[in-house]
């Protein structure tokens, strides 16, 4: 046997492997590590995504989110995927600020110009109501003629006593000693016609009238002053026109017949 063809002898050499290449989704030390700010980026979509839903607490996610994507955008440029997820975080959470914001503007505007004055209304209605029942408790009772008695003095005396009952709510000039309302009865039992109303300014589009039957009227300035113009109405409208120029609205002034009635 030649030397050539002797096999070695010994154990066998190991030549050394390549590392493995990182794949994705494997965890470990091979996991890519992910930008920074990306947990942002994705507070932030939610956070907008929220803001649109809801109401008062989407405003306030609204802000956050509106923040964090922002922040995240600094964080992630040229991290395409991420910087898009902050891009659409930014977008969504300022659109939810701004429709809240509007929601809000709209439902202040309902709230001042229909709900608090058809409140205002409803109370000036209840009041006016009320002192047409003290009005009729005292023709009955009494059956002397109302016309000379102090609306302060009625609603005390039949049924009433409560400030409050003399105030509409849209009279920012009341207090205690004064009304809110002009009193003219006539003699209930034989007239219709309007016996008290509003003084001018207490509702922005019109008055509420208590007619001599009981009943309380919504009506318009226009319709109010066509009202007066009815010959039977005469008495109650000058009464009220020199009550308005005098400006005197205690509760405990008499009602004013207009000279030569």
């Amino acid at each position: 046997m030649t030397t050539q063809n002797r096999q070695p002898t010994g154990p066998p050499v190991l030549k050394p492997q390549p590392a493995p290449t990182p794949q994705p989704g494997w965890g470990g030390p091979f996991a890519a590590a992910k930008p920074a700010g990306s947990g942002m980026a994705v507070a932030s979509l939610v956070m907008g995504i929220v803001s649109v839903v809801f109401g008062l607490i989407g405003l306030i996610t609204g802000v956050i989110g509106l923040i964090l994507g922002l922040k995240a955008r600094r964080k992630l440029r040229g991290a395409s995927a991420s910087t898009g997820l902050a891009t659409a975080g930014t977008i969504t959470s300022g659109a939810g600020v701004l429709l809240q914001l509007l929601v809000t503007a709209v439902v202040i505007v309902v709230v001042k110009t229909v709900v608090i004055p058809r409140q205002h209304q409803a109370v000036c209605t209840s009041n006016l109501y009320s002192i047409g029942q003290a009005t009729a408790v005292c023709y009955a009772q009494e059956r002397y003629d109302v016309k000379v008695m102090p609306l302060g003095e009625l609603v005390d005396r039949y049924g009433l006593g409560e400030p409050h009952e003399l105030r509409c709510p849209g009279d920012s000039d009341w207090h205690s000693g004064r009304t809110s309302y002009f009193y003219f009865p006539h003699n209930i039992a034989e007239f219709d016609g309007p016996v008290a109303c509003d003084f001018a300014g207490n509702h922005d589009k019109g008055r509420n009238v208590l007619f001599g039957d009981g009943s309380v009227r919504f009506m318009t300035e226009q319709e109010f002053q066509q009202l007066l113009l009815d010959p039977d109405n005469v008495a109650f409208a000058d009464a009220l026109r020199d009550a308005e120029a005098s400006g005197d609205r205690s509760r405990l002034s008499l009602p004013v017949r207009p000279k030569g009635r």
